[in-house]
């Protein structure tokens, strides 16, 4: 199945600022936070979803702080920067190490970042 879609995009008004994400969790935190975001649903936008996001002017791209994650934004942003204003939000913080039962794990704390970042986020989201 292909992607067609980008999860929450309907909820967002294109003359806004958009917070562009990996998964559907994260739009849902930036909505309660008052910035509208949508979700990929993955770290690879085919060409549906780009024209799905040709409305918005400003595109902040918010991946994984993780080596994929950080390759996808790069790809992403350099597509998108053809017809929008992109730029992308690089969070400082680290996965942590958790014990599941089953072994170490390692996960991003996408609440956490966020909680320490959405300040930068709203300054910056209107200054272009």
């Amino acid at each position: 199945m292909r992607k067609s879609f980008v999860y929450g995009l309907e909820h967002c008004d294109p003359h806004k600022p958009l917070v562009l994400t990996v998964s559907f969790w994260a739009p849902l935190f930036f909505h309660e936070k008052g910035i509208q975001a949508a979700g990929l649903m993955g770290t690879e936008m085919t060409p549906e979803q780009e024209r799905c996001l040709e409305p918005f002017k400003i595109i902040w791209i918010a991946f994984d702080a993780d080596q994929k994650g950080i390759e996808a934004t790069s790809r992403i942003a350099d597509r998108l920067k053809r017809n929008h204003a992109a730029k992308t939000a690089r969070f400082s913080f680290r996965p942590r190490a958790f014990d599941g039962g089953g072994g170490i794990f390692f996960r991003t704390s996408w609440r956490c970042a966020l909680h320490r970042h959405i300040s930068h986020i709203r300054a910056a989201w209107w200054g272009w």
